[in-house]
């Protein structure tokens, strides 16, 4: 006889359907950016908080990231979530910003604890969310956004307008 285990870590991840769930059920706006940059782009908290302004591209999609030297595509969705933020919330400097600068590492990670325990009475990181279990079958693409070292291109920063 054979017994035949699930995964341990099957369980703990999350999948695409909750992911998708979780970006669709967020209240603000801020939070769902959050969560797809983390998830979509597979960007660390880190990365995703420290995104200024002057490194979005808002008509090419082109986010340039200094942490890693390289530029990737924005997926369409999140431009166009990204274009309505900018719109309608009007930050200063950072593209994740609060009244007294930009989002905290720590409560950026809070914001992704707390929608995961409201919706799935479960504790997820954004480690969990950034690197996600994939399952055969899925029909998530990892081929919604590249990286292209700066040097490659001729893609100026300061170059950049506002939206």
């Amino acid at each position: 006889m054979t017994i035949i285990t699930a995964d341990k870590t099957d369980a703990l991840q999350p999948s695409e359907e909750e992911i998708d769930f979780l970006i669709r059920n967020a209240r603000r706006v801020k939070h769902r950016m959050l969560v797809e940059l983390v998830y979509k782009m597979r960007l660390s908290v880190e990365e995703a908080v420290h995104i200024r302004l002057n490194e979005i591209d808002p008509f090419s999609g082109i986010l340039y990231l200094p942490s890693r030297d390289a530029f990737c595509k924005i997926p369409s969705k999140l431009l166009n979530l990204m274009r309505f933020y900018l719109k309608t919330q009007i930050p200063k400097q950072f593209l994740l910003e609060t009244m007294h600068g930009p989002l905290q590492e720590e409560a950026a990670e809070k914001i992704i604890q707390t929608l995961a325990l409201r919706y799935f009475d479960k504790e997820m990181t954004s480690y969990e969310l950034q690197r996600p279990y994939i399952h055969p079958a899925s029909s998530y693409s990892q081929q919604s956004h590249f990286y292209l070292p700066s040097h490659h291109t001729s893609f100026q920063i300061d170059a950049l307008s506002s939206f």
